[in-house]
């Protein structure tokens, strides 16, 4: 069951570290770095919830693994 929440995580991090190096490389926009501090909040949001029970998760997100 943590296997979603374990991509989900590693997509998050990947995309705030990748916004973050686009919003160094263009210093005048703080557009990028105030939308990849959203995203972040809002993804962290959504693992909370989805850990808690309140949101169902998408199908596509509902597997487990059969290697046991």
């Amino acid at each position: 069951m943590k296997n979603y929440q374990i991509l989900i995580g590693l997509f998050l991090i990947l995309s705030f570290i990748g916004l973050i190096a686009f919003y160094i490389m263009f210093l005048s926009d703080t557009f990028i770095l105030v939308l990849s501090i959203i995203s972040l909040i809002l993804g962290l949001l959504l693992i909370f919830l989805a850990r808690r029970g309140v949101i169902v998760t998408p199908p596509i997100l509902r597997f487990r693994s059969r290697v046991r």
